[in-house]
């Protein structure tokens, strides 16, 4: 019988990287639509919580499929406590449909801002930060157009979030990285539960074969 419930975290052997979110190139994964891109990063930025998108994002998926996601992890000790690191997720999907639905929810959940709209926010950042010594407009210009181009692959909500958090916490124009640390390990939970679902939908393409 069926049962739904919260995520279910279980301990595992290191996996692999999650993968990119470009599974639409292989055919497996159909594109969300114009429209259901700008609806779903208008929810993401209202929401503005990654944590708060990701539980939503599960619950969600517990609701499509009718059954708990289970998460898999492993357990790294450091010098200051422990680390909980996702490696993957066993997610239960009973036929095609409910793949293809579960993948609709977790796309949602990747797609980003508009670069425009990247771009602005790093220019009001601009006006909060020490520029770089003898720096012209037209440098920044350069520079803000660079990152933007970096920060339009990872979901609207998450790059917001580090956005938010580069302006309070640092003095001088921030590197590239120093907005990455405050997303990598954000998006990896969504890109594993992609990884998981096209999985799935592939071993339902090769079963019609």
């Amino acid at each position: 019988m069926k049962r739904l419930g919260s995520v279910i975290t279980t301990t595992a052997k290191g996996r692999g990287l999650p993968v990119s979110a470009q599974h639409t190139e292989t055919g497996v994964v159909i594109p969300l639509s114009l429209e259901r891109k700008q609806k779903a990063v208008a929810r993401l930025l209202e929401v503005n919580n990654p944590s708060t998108v990701d539980k939503s994002l599960v619950s969600s998926l517990e609701s499509i499929t009718g059954y708990p996601v289970i998460e898999d992890s492993i357990v790294r000790y450091k010098a200051h406590g422990a680390d909980i690191i996702v490696t993957g997720y066993q997610i239960t999907v009973d036929d095609e449909a409910t793949c293809d639905r579960a993948i609709d929810a977790v796309q949602s959940s990747l797609v980003p801002m508009p670069v425009e709209e990247i771009r602005k926010q790093l220019i009001i950042l601009s006006t909060l930060v020490v520029k770089p010594s003898g720096e012209s407009s037209s440098d920044m210009s350069v520079r803000i157009k660079s990152i933007s181009n970096q920060l339009i692959e990872f979901p609207a909500d998450i790059v917001n979030t580090a956005i938010q958090n580069v302006s309070r916490e640092t003095t001088f124009w921030p590197a590239y990285a120093e907005f990455y640390k405050h997303i990598g390990y954000k998006v990896k939970k969504r890109l594993k539960l992609l990884e998981t679902l096209t999985a799935k939908k592939l071993a339902f393409l090769q079963q019609k074969q």
